[in-house]
């Protein structure tokens, strides 16, 4: 008896969604064993709140981001200056 190119595909799809079962149930025994495990060094999963967008932090005028401070009473040069020449 010969397949049809039809059931050949059902069969294909048949396989990938086995496939596509056997990776989550694999994922979901992992994570339970990370919980497991972070549990123990006192961490804890937290679930990402869907839906809502990470809230950034609102510009300040005049205050930098991260990294060195500047010294007191120091300016930085502006391009359009010329060093008196």
């Amino acid at each position: 008896m010969t397949t049809t190119s039809t059931e050949l595909s059902v069969e294909l799809i048949e396989d990938v969604l086995k496939e596509k079962e056997a990776a989550l149930a694999k994922e979901q025994a992992l994570l339970e064993d990370l919980k497991r495990v972070l549990g123990r060094m006192g961490y804890e999963l937290v679930p990402r709140q869907a839906g809502k967008p990470r809230e950034s932090r609102p510009a300040t005028p005049g205050v930098r981001g991260r990294g060195r401070p500047r010294k007191e009473g120091t300016v930085p040069p502006s391009s359009g200056e010329s060093t008196g020449a």
